[in-house]
């Protein structure tokens, strides 16, 4: 049995001798090196990963493997065209008749139109930390960084809500919490 073991031990060294020779020759496809960390808190040092403890803003895109936004703006859908932007609507206070007074005559069109309120998600400058997780998966484009904080452009958002709760599928939703729906 000891035998059998040998030889499996020396193929397994014979063949990582050979997958050597072969990187250092070049002949293997190469790795593509995706950059994760949005502040750059991650660094190799004798081919481990090591963290900045100070750069880390604790987004997690590291622990889940989230490459950073490439944005393509001819993927992104038109709010104006292919979904069609949730409102809200506000109306003003109607005027309260007594029964016992004369019927009041038709408020004037002046007076008896709707305020059409639109009202977004937003995100709390406070709480937010620059992870940019929610910027890709916005189907319209409306998150945009400014002074390294996620902003809404309420033109834009039409509520669906994946930069809050998530897409279903590869994002939860903002990890903090930052994020507020209307």
């Amino acid at each position: 049995m000891s035998r059998v073991t040998a030889i499996i031990v020396i193929i397994l060294l014979l063949g990582i001798i050979a997958l050597q020779i072969l990187s250092l020759a070049g002949l293997l496809p190469k790795t593509k090196v995706v950059q994760v960390c949005p502040v750059n808190a991650i660094s190799m040092s004798g081919g481990k990963a090591v963290v900045d403890a100070t750069k880390c803003i604790g987004c997690r895109r590291c622990v889940a493997g989230i490459p950073l936004p490439q944005r393509n703006t001819a993927a992104v859908l038109s709010a104006e065209q292919e979904l069609a932007p949730a409102e809200t609507s506000v109306l003003q206070p109607a005027e309260v008749s007594d029964q016992r007074k004369e019927p009041q005559p038709p408020a004037q069109a002046k007076e008896s139109k709707a305020v059409i309120v639109k009202q977004v998600h937003k995100v709390d400058p406070e709480k937010c930390i620059s992870c940019q997780l929610c910027v890709p998966v916005c189907p319209v484009g409306a998150i945009t960084m400014v002074d390294e904080k996620a902003v809404i452009d309420p033109e834009k958002c039409i509520n669906c809500g994946f930069c809050k709760d998530g897409d279903g599928q590869d994002f939860a939703g903002c990890p903090v919490g930052a994020i507020s729906a209307p």
